[in-house]
């Protein structure tokens, strides 16, 4: 009935589009299937690792491990100190990761059955920085900037859907 309560309903920031630019492309969507999973201390004792995936809104999971549909893609590879919520800096250490560093990359208008089979991978992040807001009941403020100038520049704000243990509808780290 208002404006303030379509928002708490949403937990939608006011300044978030939920989409992504690559330089001067874009921008393209990322307000559909959004998915947090928890693969515990994957690389490390020191780190909780987390992947976030945001898809745009024609993705679907069909079963465990399967997308369907042609679209965009925001992958984060969170190395965290056990809390999603914080600032990361990009992974410069490879398979044994700092606290607070990501790794990551995007798709645009890729088929996601292709991701789902590990027939194609994200442009890799090489560079850049990451912001994610816990708002609390599974609803996060993202905010990222990655591969220098000319780069990967967005934000995603709404519900992600939480996995404990590598479930979720895709399947592993890295290969989707």
């Amino acid at each position: 009935n208002a404006l303030s309560d379509c928002k708490d309903a949403c937990n939608n920031s006011e300044n978030c589009n939920n989409n992504f630019e690559v330089g001067s492309e874009g921008p393209y969507d990322i307000s559909g299937l959004s998915e947090l999973i928890n693969f515990g201390n994957f690389y490390n004792s020191s780190t909780v690792n987390y992947e976030m995936r945001l898809f745009s809104e024609n993705i679907n999971a069909v079963g465990a491990g399967t997308y369907t549909g042609t679209g965009n893609m925001i992958y984060l590879n969170l190395h965290t100190n056990g809390s999603v919520a914080g600032n990361y800096s990009f992974n410069n250490n490879g398979f044994n990761p700092n606290q607070n560093t990501f790794d990551g990359g995007y798709f645009t208008n890729v088929n996601m059955y292709n991701y789902s089979m590990g027939m194609v991978f994200p442009t890799a992040a090489n560079s850049g920085n990451v912001e994610i807001i816990d708002n609390g009941s599974g609803n996060f403020d993202v905010t990222y900037s990655f591969n220098g100038t000319g780069g990967v520049n967005g934000c995603f704000s709404g519900e992600v859907t939480l996995y404990q243990g590598g479930g979720g509808s895709g399947s592993g780290s890295g290969s989707g």
